[in-house]
């Protein structure tokens, strides 16, 4: 948004409208959009119940898992050779 004050500003986010979330998104993810979305500050979720939503436990759980492939690759990449085939075979590191 863009505006010459803060007042006109907080009138420009207030009145605008926002599209519907594409079509291709799952009815629950567009059902948390919206209720973010909300004009009422009070009727938003807050941080925690947006947290223990299935939704974002489930994105979690696939990150977590990602940064752990990741972090073995790394680690495995600064294993000396003999160490890394050792893990390799062990199968501690893929």
């Amino acid at each position: 948004f863009e505006a010459t004050s803060l007042p006109s500003l907080a009138l420009k986010i207030v009145a605008t409208t926002y599209p519907p979330p594409p079509e291709q998104f799952s009815p629950e993810l567009r059902a948390v959009l919206a209720s973010m979305l909300q004009r009422e500050p009070s009727a938003r979720p807050s941080l925690d119940q947006l947290s223990r939503l299935p939704l974002v436990r489930l994105q979690e759980k696939k990150l977590q898992a990602e940064l752990r492939r990741i972090a073995d690759t790394c680690t495995a990449s600064a294993l000396p050779p003999a160490a890394r085939a050792e893990a390799a075979s062990s199968g501690a590191v893929s």
